[in-house]
């Protein structure tokens, strides 16, 4: 069991996805943690209203992977959507990290809670069927808690991260580390989408001949 998915776990597509699960799960362990910090130092926000709209950011986002989510990536294939929104989140994050005048307004807050809990959660849902594809029949449930276990790790890397803004030059930088997160993600994911034309186009070649 251990040698098998040992093997699963080496092949070059499924190391090269697991920085993918580790960007993603940086951006919820970071922006969890930021946004009620900004709400509260910046933007004068109670915690109950920092509440209500995570809470209100939860809900839409649950609408939206139900509705939008699911029919994109049945529609145009989970790895074309998800690298759509590995660039949203990065789109997002630059906005954040060179808006700092403007976090005092409480609507740049709340843009900023529905926009990361939604692109977390869309992200989410592109993403998943792509290790359930990667993994192998005789170790799938294994293989697949691996994957899952460094989506985790992710969560807890950005949330080690945030306690360390003090020491890299204030609140916003925590905007640039997720942001190298998303950026390493996305290009991997090119990468591998390439791969996997290349390769299919290929086997394509081979079959005609």
């Amino acid at each position: 069991l251990l040698k098998a998915t040992l093997v699963a776990l080496t092949r070059p597509v499924s190391v090269l996805f697991l920085p993918v699960l580790l960007g993603r799960g940086t951006l919820y362990g970071a922006a969890s943690g930021a946004g009620p910090l900004i709400g509260a130092n910046y933007a004068g926000l109670g915690t109950a209203e920092i509440a209500s709209l995570t809470a209100m950011a939860g809900l839409v986002a649950g609408v939206l992977c139900m509705t939008l989510g699911g029919w994109l990536g049945d529609r145009f294939g989970a790895k074309r959507i998800a690298i759509m929104w590995l660039g949203a989140g990065l789109v997002m994050l630059a906005a954040m990290y060179w808006g700092e005048p403007f976090w005092s307004d409480p609507r740049v807050v709340a843009a900023f809670i529905f926009a990361w809990v939604s692109l977390d959660m869309l992200l989410t849902v592109a993403l998943l069927p792509i290790p359930m594809r990667l993994c192998d029949a005789k170790v799938a449930a294994t293989q697949f808690t691996i994957y899952m276990a460094v989506s985790n790790f992710g969560i807890s890397f950005g949330a080690f991260m945030l306690g360390k803004t003090g020491l890299m030059g204030g609140l916003s930088s925590i905007f640039m580390v997720v942001g190298a997160g998303y950026l390493l993600a996305l290009g991997l994911m090119l990468l591998t989408f390439a791969q996997l034309r290349l390769t299919r186009a290929e086997q394509a070649g081979q079959k005609a001949r």
